[in-house]
């Protein structure tokens, strides 16, 4: 889901990108995602959905610092 311009999510039963519409209701992001996001052309960060069965561990990448510390 989302509004990138090569695969932008459609609004039912019209159709329109996502993107379009939001252009057109703003309010429906709200005042303080546009400001944010600078989201006045419709367009929002993408984002990713994973369905998993198990929990996955996380990856962190720390500073140079800290990995120095971790690695010592």
């Amino acid at each position: 889901m989302g509004t990138h311009t090569k695969s932008s999510s459609l609004v039912s039963p019209t159709r329109e990108p996502l993107s379009a519409h939001l252009v057109a209701y703003p309010e429906l992001m709200g005042e303080i995602a546009v400001k944010y996001f600078d989201a006045a052309d419709g367009n929002l960060p993408s984002f990713k959905v994973l369905a998993i069965e198990k929990a996955l561990g996380i990856q962190s990448f720390p500073d140079r610092e800290t990995a120095g510390v971790l690695h010592a």
